[in-house]
């Protein structure tokens, strides 16, 4: 296998923990994002100047293209975006707030938008990558309305909209050879 540069957001829990992980494991070069601290798990999972750990809000445009500029400094280019970074909400329909709703959507939906953006400006220029978004089966398979640990209506919203945020980057970035 080839070793990669590959951005990994949402890297302080769960499935981007794990995949910042495993990628180390497997001799990439990572940069692992989150709003919280890396945890150990990921910072002791390859060789030590293979990771650099970064706390980003992904919902700040300024701080996705820092985190894709100290990336490219660190570690001479950049191949590929792995996006798992994203708030939850369970809060059911009558119980969500307007600025609830539009917090979710502003990490989750805007985000994800600015995190793809950024590397993708790199990468049109530098023979193109990969970019990575993820949703959530909960579009499909989500109970009605929230509560109990299940997603509510602003957490399937936004994570619907990333289906159609794929589909558009990769009909947009496809002529550049990037693949979403």
């Amino acid at each position: 296998m080839t070793t990669q540069t590959v951005i990994v957001t949402g890297a302080g829990s769960g499935i981007g923990l794990a995949c910042a992980r495993d990628m180390l494991r497997d001799g990439n070069r990572v940069t692992a994002i989150d709003v919280s601290p890396i945890p150990e798990a990921v910072l002791g999972a390859g060789d030590p100047g293979d990771c650099l750990a970064l706390r980003v809000d992904v919902s700040s445009s300024e701080q996705c293209q820092d985190a894709v500029r100290r990336t490219v400094e660190r570690f001479g280019g950049l191949d590929a975006l792995l996006h798992f970074a994203a708030i939850h909400s369970t809060l059911a329909w009558a119980d969500v707030s307007p600025e609830e709703f539009n917090r979710v959507l502003e990490v989750n939906v805007t985000g994800s938008f600015l995190m793809a953006s950024a590397p993708a400006r790199y990468m049109k220029d530098h023979g193109g990558g990969a970019i990575v978004l993820t949703s959530s089966g909960s579009v499909q398979a989500s109970g009605v309305g929230g509560g109990s640990g299940r997603g509510g209506p602003a957490y399937v919203t936004s994570k619907a909209a990333i289906y159609g945020l794929n589909r558009s980057l990769a009909r947009s970035l496809g002529p550049h050879n990037i693949r979403v």
